[in-house]
């Protein structure tokens, strides 16, 4: 119990720094579709599509490695500063790659504004490592801040360059460079990933410890690109480039749930990396994290779908109104690669990828086999019902085979509660009756609360005990 508190704990943090950055990028969202018409916001993703594509599988989920090889290095300085320079060579041959394998691209495809769009994927991955090395050492605040200060310059910087200079999709480049720099100097600054180099610190053999543990996830993040991106690139060439920038748009949406719910998933993700003990305490921990984070999906889901329904048309561009009906299948398909990570971040606690990478790799055949024919008969959402049902399928796997090792058990009846108020809630914002969406907001997190009211009365006394005892 005391693990979920720290889970809480952690969430906290994670939450109060992303609620700010949550708001900002959601504003965000109606700058890009005020100044940009759905052709270019499509052209835009279609870009970042391949990008992290590319970033993805050259760098072999570097940043996710050394988080999990920094926690089991039990915060010994010796052995963080160990970890950390010898993951060296493998930034630098990832990076020499990356930058190959982003020229040939352009020849093929013909970025727009190629340096930035070169920069913009270097200097992502860059924080992704540096926040993996953050959160190894328990900063939590600290992390939560550089998404803020990530928040607040792009959205300064897109004022400039896309509302004042009219530059297009190039702003949106720019201003993610930007505020990925700015996240990089704050990172440096306390972490010092850079400053504590040293070259005698560099181990070879957990070089290669690292690399043979990362390889096999090259397999694991192309598939996981073909369910989480693949979508556009169906989308642009079945429907058209424009169809994409309303997926965008609607995906701008369910980002904000993304966001919020990998508050829960970041803490959760560290604790289950650090976890020892005896398969029982396994079993009892991870059962009832399933639960309860079951449990939270479904309630951010029930209260953020109304809240979008009555906003959406306020802050979005006219040529974007019809995104709205795609949203709440695109969130549908969020929420189920929310839990299938979920459920991946516990076979990191028993260092086990095979189940991962497998299950992974048949959801994506899934999403391929339906993505075509599901988008030629339903359009924009029958892109969504295919990630949807790739997902599903890779958190099944992962959920079955958990129940083999270590005795994970979900609870039936709450999940499928919580399953109904999901279905509930997309039911009632396709009737379009503001009553019907309106009682839904009041009904349906009332029903998740009830299911969640021990885990929410233990917050309240730990909150109560510590306001009782500052006093």
């Amino acid at each position: 119990m005391s693990d979920i508190h720290s889970i809480g704990k952690r969430s906290a943090f994670y939450l109060a720094g992303n609620i700010l950055s949550s708001v900002i990028l959601f504003f965000l969202l109606p700058l890009h579709t005020a100044f940009l018409s759905p052709g270019e916001y499509g052209s835009y993703d279609l870009a970042l599509t391949y990008i992290y594509l590319t970033i993805s599988v050259v760098f072999i989920d570097i940043h996710q490695v050394v988080l999990r090889f920094l926690v089991a290095a039990k915060g010994t300085t010796a052995d963080e500063e160990s970890v950390l320079c010898s993951s060296v060579p493998i930034l630098a041959g990832s990076t020499i790659l990356y930058i190959g394998v982003m020229f040939l691209l352009n020849s093929l495809i013909s970025f727009p504004f190629f340096p930035f769009v070169l920069v913009f994927g270097l200097l992502n991955k860059a924080v992704d490592f540096y926040g993996s090395v953050a959160r190894s050492r328990g900063k939590a605040v600290h992390f939560a801040v550089s998404g803020m200060l990530y928040a607040v310059v792009s959205l300064l910087l897109t004022l400039l360059f896309l509302v004042v200079f009219r530059m297009g999709i190039h702003a949106l480049f720019i201003a993610g460079i930007g505020g990925f720099l700015v996240q990089i100097a704050f990172f440096e600054r306390d972490v010092r990933f850079l400053g504590r180099f040293r070259r005698k610190k560099l181990d070879f053999s957990i070089t290669r410890r690292m690399f043979s543990y990362a390889v096999p996830f090259c397999i694991n993040v192309t598939a996981y690109w073909i369910l989480n991106r693949y979508s556009r690139i169906a989308i642009s060439k079945i429907l058209s480039v424009a169809d994409n920038g309303l997926y965008a748009s609607a995906m701008g949406v369910a980002a904000i749930f993304t966001l919020i719910a990998r508050n829960f998933l970041l803490s959760w993700q560290e604790a289950a990396y650090a976890l020892d003990g005896e398969r029982n305490d396994r079993q009892r921990y991870f059962s009832g994290a399933a639960d309860t984070f079951i449990n939270v999906l479904a309630g951010l889901f029930v209260i953020m779908l109304p809240v979008v329904w009555f906003l959406f048309p306020l802050l979005i561009g006219a040529a974007y109104r019809i995104a709205m009906f795609y949203i709440p299948l695109a969130l549908v398909g969020v929420l189920f690669c929310s839990f299938d990570q979920f459920l991946a971040s516990m076979y990191g606690n028993i260092f086990e990828n095979k189940i991962v990478i497998l299950s992974t790799v048949l959801g994506a055949v899934l999403c391929l086999l339906l993505i075509g024919p599901m988008v030629q008969r339903f359009g924009v959402n029958g892109a969504s019902a295919a990630v949807s049902s790739g997902f599903a399928l890779s958190a099944a796997i992962k959920g079955f085979f958990l129940g083999r090792k270590i005795g994970l058990k979900i609870k039936a009846v709450p999940a499928i509660i919580a399953i109904g108020c999901i279905a509930l809630s997309c039911t009632a914002f396709f009737t379009g009756s503001p009553f019907m969406i309106a009682a839904s907001a009041v009904v349906l997190p009332g029903v998740i609360a009830f299911m969640l009211r021990k885990r929410l009365s233990g917050l309240w006394r730990r909150i109560s005990g510590r306001l009782n005892s500052g006093r």
